[in-house]
């Protein structure tokens, strides 16, 4: 309950300075550590192939898991370039 309160305290006085490449940078990295736990999660079920051997299950939720990589680091990264600048402004 704290928490919720602490943007409405935070900003009675005067509203908080809003930084657009701050935000960037964050959704960036957070893009980067979910890539990394998927591809952490893909070699943890890799493993039991190698000592249990082959089995169908496993490597479905590989190739998806792959395909989930594939899809987050193509379609949020390369795809859009400038997705936050506001409508009226052009890159210079």
């Amino acid at each position: 309950m704290v928490e919720l309160a602490v943007p409405a305290l935070a900003e009675r006085y005067r509203a908080t300075p809003w930084h657009r490449h701050h935000i960037i940078e964050r959704y960036g990295l957070l893009n980067i550590f979910i890539l990394g736990e998927i591809l952490l999660s893909i070699s943890f079920m890799m493993g039991p192939l190698y000592s249990h051997g082959f089995d169908w299950a496993l490597i479905s939720a590989a190739l998806a898991s792959l395909m989930i990589v594939f899809t987050l680091s193509g379609g949020s990264i390369s795809s859009r370039p400038n997705i936050w600048s506001p409508a009226g402004c052009r890159p210079r």
